[in-house]
C-alpha cells in the first residue's frame, strides 16, 4: 500500500553560513528527531562555517541530501512496518 504521508505537507528550507540553502525537504522531515534532537538542524549546527572556517564541501552536501532520503523513508514506512 503506497503511503500518503507527504500527500499535501509543507515543505521547509534552510540557510547555511549565509550561502548554503537546503530546500524542498518535507517540513516533517526537518523536525524528525532522534535521541531528542532533530536530526538535520544538529547536523548542519555542527558544519557551522564558524566552527569548521571554511564554506560546505560538495561531499558534505550529499551526505546531507542522503541523511534527508533516508529519514523519508523511515518516515514513511515507519508506522506501516511491523
Amino acid at each position: 500500500m503506497q503511503s500518503h504521508k507527504f500527500h499535501h505537507c509543507n515543505f521547509a528550507g534552510r540557510y547555511q553560513n549565509g550561502n548554503d540553502y537546503w530546500r524542498s525537504a518535507p517540513a516533517l522531515v526537518w523536525r524528525y528527531k532522534l535521541g531528542g534532537y532533530r536530526v538535520l538542524k544538529r547536523w548542519l549546527f555542527y558544519r557551522e562555517r564558524s566552527i569548521f572556517n571554511r564554506p560546505s564541501r560538495p561531499e558534505e552536501a550529499q551526505h546531507f541530501t542522503d541523511a534527508a532520503r533516508r529519514i523519508t523513508v523511515i518516515l514513511l514506512c515507519g508506522r506501516d512496518a511491523g
